[in-house]
């Protein structure tokens, strides 16, 4: 017991110190769309239809081809960034239930200039660099659960995009190789149910809080009010973690209906963000966080 007493700080500290060195920003894109070959308007995502699309005939077909754009607001990103990845899970096309071989996607820099709004095949900014590729992708089915994983570094880009005070930093996802891939990823506009993540952006080393809290990690659990609030169609929610715990954040109307499952999984301890973006009508709606015994319940105004 002595021994125990003794040792206790240094393992504290050297807990403490693990910890800090895991802190994490998960960032939700605010933008994201997908263009194909042959249409000639852009797309409009709903929570109906959520789904990015990465897809390149393997045949030669100049109509099936598809590319996806994502960007993430990095302005309010502090610290000294580590490693940057995008965090991705894949859903099966509709109509290809089993891949005949696992499916791929190559990760390209791309400028800020895209407007989801009116992004279609032929106005598409030029890919930049090769960043990463995902290769052996075997996707799911949308009722499997729990759902894969896929990772793709890209450190160095991010890490160059900070130094030079970029705000937002985007990235286009597309089937290089044409090998006939046709993969399904989830947008911003998800349900979360089912492990159902959009293409998240994870920097490990910084923070997104107003002070250089660099290679410190919260010292409490807590949630922010949501921004903008009032707000339509969507807004973002931060929380915090001072040690890793299974995170729970739902939004709930008036009645006490679950209307959304934002985050509903273990995470390590740090600052996180999460957005909802609201099929819904105008209204009142409570957001409720749970992580490690604490529970905290605010509310929000939607007005459409």
């Amino acid at each position: 017991m002595k021994n125990l007493t003794v040792c206790f700080p240094f393992l504290f500290a050297l807990c403490l110190f693990s910890a800090s060195a895991k802190a994490q920003v998960v960032l939700d894109p605010i933008k994201d769309q997908y263009v194909q070959q042959s249409i000639t308007t852009p797309f409009t995502l709903t929570s109906a239809d959520s789904l990015l699309r990465v897809r390149a005939s393997a045949s030669g077909s100049t109509t099936v081809n598809r590319n996806s754009y994502v960007r993430y607001d990095v302005s309010k990103v502090k610290g000294t960034l580590t490693k940057a990845e995008l965090s991705m899970t894949v859903q099966l096309a509709a109509n290809n239930a089993t891949p005949v071989v696992p499916d791929r996607a190559d990760i390209h820099a791309v400028d800020d200039t895209w407007d989801p709004a009116t992004l279609i095949w032929t106005n598409q900014p030029t890919a930049g660099a090769l960043l990463a590729s995902v290769e052996g992708v075997v996707p799911v089915k949308a009722a499997d659960f729990p759902k894969p994983v896929f990772k793709a570094d890209v450190t160095n880009y991010v890490r160059g995009k900070l130094s030079s005070s970029a705000s937002v930093i985007s990235f286009v996802l597309s089937d290089d190789k044409l090998s006939g891939a046709d993969l399904r990823l989830y947008s911003s506009r998800c349900t979360r149910s089912m492990g159902q993540l959009p293409i998240e952006l994870i920097l490990t080393g910084v923070t997104t809080g107003v002070e250089d809290v660099e290679n410190q990690i919260p010292t409490t659990f807590s949630v922010s009010q949501n921004y903008p609030n009032p707000f339509n169609p969507s807004t973002m929610i931060q929380y915090q973690l001072p040690k890793a715990a299974t995170v729970s954040l739902k939004v709930f109307n008036t009645l006490g209906e679950e209307v959304s499952v934002l985050v509903n999984e273990y995470k390590e301890a740090g600052a996180y963000q999460a957005r909802w973006n609201a099929n819904a009508p105008s209204g009142v709606y409570f957001y409720r966080f749970q992580a490690g015994g604490y529970v905290e319940t605010k509310k929000m105004m939607l007005l459409r």
